[in-house]
């Protein structure tokens, strides 16, 4: 993390482990918070991966599942990067600024998936970086800071899912999902826009604020889950993060495959986990009548939820669902209780 930047987010209240922000002194009251008034985050915890030069676009576009061409100033889009076995690598945001794009993903993925595209830059026109501490990264939820916001990125903000506006040098995305956003800029720009919302928004750690990312349904692969799933499994086609009728990409003649065969074995399911530990990454589920040695699906990721428990994000087998709990064994054997997701599924 850029010093400056840790420096105002301590003046502001932050706590940091290692160097890490964990929350701002209340974790408990955030997680409140999160579900029930306006809320800032800053996104340290997710990097920033930049790709420049003339040949960016045409360079992503043929190694991304995703339709690159689709994204513009004015449109962001989920996107994800596939093995040649069609496993998601990388599930992130994509954006563009000026002529540059940029993938917001887990920090913690972002050297791999920089390591992997670079192998194929050959003669291309393109230069590829960690751009993280070129522009931070903030998250922003609640219809209250609508005005807030209003007065730093203009009177037209995003309507529609992923829309982008830009005012100076920063950029405003809209997420899926009642008022909810997402802002990237220099240092100068964020530190006056967080400025202008903490009046009337509380600032939430990273925990807090992925209480709603689950609640919205957005896989993001981290390395224990990396190369484990074709994007349908993680319901990136439901995200609109696979372009079908996009031409060759690493991965596409299973994407395809799967998609022609119209049946669709496992999928991401949001659940409550009862377990006093916290469900991690690459966790394995089952059934809690023992009836398959199977694992039943695996844990994505998991926030603890302000009622108890953990709300969890995990790709669950569709044939175990309904005969039995669903239980993480590592977790004591602590059932899952489904929720329903915020966006249909395709029908195949």
């Amino acid at each position: 993390m850029k010093p400056e930047w840790m420096s105002f987010l301590i003046d502001a209240g932050a706590e940091f482990t290692d160097g890490v922000l964990t929350h701002f002194g209340n974790p408990e009251r955030e997680r409140r918070m999160v579900f029930s008034g306006p809320v800032i985050a800053d996104l340290g915890h997710f990097g920033l991966l930049g790709v420049h030069g003339p040949d960016a676009r045409s360079f992503l576009q043929a190694q991304l599942a995703t339709d690159v061409n689709a994204v513009s100033a004015d449109q962001s889009s989920f996107g994800c990067y596939l093995s040649p076995q069609g496993k998601v690598i990388a599930s992130f945001v994509l954006l563009m600024r000026g002529d540059d794009f940029y993938l917001l993903l887990p920090r913690e993925q972002l050297e791999e998936t920089l390591a992997q595209l670079r192998r194929f830059v050959l003669r291309a026109r393109v230069t590829l970086e960690d751009a993280s501490d070129a522009l931070m990264r903030l998250g922003i939820s609640g219809e209250a800071l609508t005005d807030d916001l209003k007065g730093f990125f203009g009177p037209d903000l995003p309507a529609q899912a992923l829309g982008t506006v830009t005012a100076k040098d920063s950029l405003l995305i809209a997420l899926p999902g009642p008022a909810r956003w997402l802002a990237l800029g220099p240092l100068e720009d964020i530190r006056e826009l967080w400025q202008r919302l903490q009046v009337r928004g509380a600032p939430v750690g990273p925990d807090a604020w992925a209480l709603l990312t689950i609640r919205a349904g957005e896989p993001f692969v981290t390395p224990e889950t990396a190369a484990q799933f074709i994007p349908q499994m993680l319901n990136l086609d439901a995200l609109g993060a696979v372009g079908f009728g996009k031409g060759c990409y690493p991965g596409q003649e299973t994407v395809t495959r799967v998609r022609h065969r119209g049946e669709i074995k496992r999928r991401v399911r949001i659940g409550l986990a009862q377990a006093d530990t916290p469900p991690r990454p690459g966790m394995s589920l089952a059934r809690s009548d023992g009836a398959e040695s199977e694992p039943a699906g695996t844990v994505i990721t998991a926030a603890r939820h302000p009622d108890g428990g953990f709300l969890t994000l995990a790709v669950l087998r569709q044939e175990a669902l309904g005969a039995a709990d669903i239980i993480i064994p590592d977790c004591g054997n602590a059932a899952m209780q489904l929720r329903d997701l915020p966006y249909p599924l395709p029908e195949h």
